[in-house]
């Protein structure tokens, strides 16, 4: 039987990494839960993935913020 928790967190992880079209806002809050799940299952891999693309966005927000 699969884990489909795990399944779902997976493909939420992907979308978050290949679809550009989400949301910034969205994808912050996904970020976070995310972070949150693979921190207690242990995939500390993709916690770092997400912590690293977490800090890009946060940059390129506060360099958009300066342009205004």
């Amino acid at each position: 039987m699969e884990n489909y928790e795990q399944l779902a967190m997976d493909e939420t992880y992907d979308i978050l990494l290949y679809n550009p079209d989400v949301s910034d806002i969205m994808k912050l809050d996904l970020i976070e839960n995310l972070i949150g799940y693979y921190t207690e299952v242990e995939d500390y891999e993709k916690c770092k993935n997400l912590i690293e693309l977490k800090k890009v966005m946060e940059k390129d927000n506060e360099s958009n913020n300066k342009k205004t």
